[in-house]
C-alpha cells in the first residue's frame, strides 16, 4: 500500500477492531525454517576431501549415502524442513547467508564435521495451518493471561 506504511495501517484496524495484530518479524527464528541434506562425519581431514569432491562434481547424494555417520544418510542426506532456530547458531549464520542448491561447511558441531545443503527456503507463512494453529494457541495463552490477572481478588481470613 503506498499510501500507508505498515504502522499506519495498524493503527486503522485498531480503531475499528478488537482484533490482535501479530507481527512474524521479530520470529523468523521460530518460524521459519530451511529444507536441509547434510554430510557428517568426524573426521576434519575427511569432511575436506568430501568437500573437494563435491568441488569436482560428485553428487551430495552418493557422498551422504557412502561417508555420512547419521541415519539421514540412507536417504541421500535429506534432512528435510528444520527450523531456523533449532539450528546451532554457527550453522544458522551459514545458512542464512546462503543461495538454495548451495553447499556450505565444512561447519565443525560436537566434534563432528558437516558439510549441509540448502534445497529450500520456507518463509512463514499462515497459509501453514500447523504454523496458525501455534500462533492462534500462544495469543489464546496470552489473553487468557491477562485476563486472569485483571481478576480481581479478594482474600477472607478466618479468625
Amino acid at each position: 500500500m503506498p499510501e500507508m506504511d505498515g504502522f499506519e495501517v495498524c493503527r486503522a484496524v485498531r480503531r475499528g477492531s478488537e482484533l490482535p495484530i501479530l507481527f512474524l518479524t521479530a520470529r523468523d527464528d521460530e518460524v521459519d525454517r530451511v529444507v536441509l541434506s547434510r554430510i557428517i562425519v568426524e573426521d576434519k581431514d575427511l569432511i575436506e576431501e568430501l568437500h573437494c569432491q563435491l568441488a569436482d562434481g560428485t553428487s551430495f547424494e552418493s557422498l551422504a549415502q557412502e561417508f555420512s555417520i547419521t541415519d539421514d544418510g540412507i536417504v541421500n542426506g535429506m534432512v528435510g524442513p528444520v527450523s531456523r532456530g533449532s539450528m546451532p547458531d554457527a550453522l544458522r549464520a551459514v545458512i542464512d547467508e546462503a543461495q538454495e542448491g548451495q553447499v556450505v561447511g565444512p561447519i565443525t558441531m560436537d566434534e563432528r564435521w558437516g558439510l549441509f545443503r540448502v534445497e529450500a527456503v520456507l518463509p512463514a507463512s499462515l497459509d501453514n495451518p500447523a504454523l496458525k494453529q501455534a500462533l492462534t494457541d500462544e495469543l489464546f495463552e496470552q489473553w487468557l493471561a491477562a485476563q486472569m490477572e485483571a481478576l480481581p481478588i479478594q482474600l477472607e481470613i478466618a479468625p
